[in-house]
């Protein structure tokens, strides 16, 4: 009888080990970094469709000094606002990625330029953000949540 019992409790055990939540894995640490180098191009390409897809379909993006945009509708309309407006160029610098079952946070700054169309003044900015992936049926990160804001002092408004 004690080989049956040794079968079994070795069964447990590796059902057991297979439930648990998984952390910082290799893979999903290099998928999540892939997703923030996909946002990069798709921001610097201007190019709205290919930065709506990265989010998921509830998402929510709460830049500085703006309301937050709301699923991927609200995404494609406030990139789509400022890519007709302006010429932008971001180089993102991850620093952190904290994987757990099917969230992942990444935190990290950004260095952003932003140029107007019609002409004048490019703005040069510093940033840090935040960003809460959530793993997708198809094994993908999509951005849940987003926040970040600027490193530089707020420019004074006219009344």
């Amino acid at each position: 009888m004690r080989p049956k019992y040794a079968i079994i409790a070795c069964l447990l055990l590796a059902l057991s080990s297979g439930c648990r939540r998984r952390e910082n894995n290799a893979a999903d640490v290099q998928a999540v970094k892939d997703a923030i180098a996909a946002w990069d191009k798709a921001w610097n390409g201007g190019d709205c469709e290919m930065l709506a897809s990265l989010y998921t379909p509830d998402a929510v993006a709460m830049p500085p000094n703006t309301p937050a945009s709301v699923g991927i509708n609200g995404m494609r309309l406030s990139c789509k606002k400022d890519f007709e407006q302006f010429k932008e160029e971001n180089r993102t610098r991850m620093e952190d990625i904290r994987v757990s079952g099917n969230l992942a946070v990444a935190r990290g700054t950004q260095e952003a330029s932003t140029a107007p169309k019609k002409g004048g003044n490019s703005v040069r900015d510093k940033e840090k953000w935040i960003v809460v992936y959530q793993r997708q049926t198809d094994g993908s990160w999509k951005i849940l949540w987003e926040i970040y804001n600027s490193d530089l002092p707020q420019m004074a408004s006219t009344p």
